[in-house]
């Protein structure tokens, strides 16, 4: 079973991403991530559907483009009240297919 990879990063204008690597989502071996842009902090946090970079989520992307996006996420205006945390790098957690559907 796959080894799935969710990573999310935070930026000092309250947006962030997510990206998810491991064959779960919209990935395949050529372009094996798959990018969310974030709203809020991470502490409290969702996914943003309307932002100029996108209103979904961004499948099969190399990890040039996943460094690109990370760019234009990071000169989002700011969008919050508080300023919350800066960037504190990558938290990655390691999963099986079966935890993203349950345990089935």
């Amino acid at each position: 079973m796959p080894v799935i990879q969710i990573s999310r990063k935070f930026f000092k204008n309250e947006y962030g991403m997510s990206v998810i690597t491991g064959g779960y989502g919209w990935n395949t071996p050529d372009t094996p991530f798959e990018v969310a842009v974030l709203k809020g902090t991470e502490d409290n946090w969702v996914i943003c559907y309307d932002t100029p970079i996108t209103n979904d989520v961004i499948g099969y992307l190399s990890s040039d483009e996943v460094d690109a996006l990370e760019a234009k996420i990071r000169e989002l205006p700011w969008h919050g009240t508080s300023m919350g945390n800066p960037a504190v790098g990558f938290m990655i957690h390691e999963m099986n297919a079966s935890d993203m559907n349950g345990g089935n």
